[in-house]
């Protein structure tokens, strides 16, 4: 389901104001942004909320690094598990 961009803002803002509930990641090429991950954590439990990404630049995966660094993230942050 398409988002519209104000939908990140939002919760990007939200994980700002409160880090205990979760975080969000992004990738970007010099000024643009390609791809961004919505990680919410419950306990020792982080769960990928929401992702998106650019579809300019096909070539380029967008999001499969931002997984891999939710993955070090959560670990760090005490999390056992990421359901996704």
């Amino acid at each position: 389901h398409s988002r519209p961009g104000g939908f990140f803002r939002a919760v990007r803002d939200y994980c700002r104001a409160w880090p205990q509930r979760g975080f969000f990641l992004s990738s970007w090429m010099g000024p643009e942004l390609l791809g961004a991950i919505v990680i919410f954590t419950l306990g020792r439990r982080a769960l990928y909320g929401y992702g998106a990404s650019s579809a300019s630049h096909p070539g380029v995966p967008k999001t499969h690094l931002l997984h891999f660094m939710a993955m070090q993230h959560a670990r760090r942050r005490g999390c056992a598990r990421l359901d996704g």
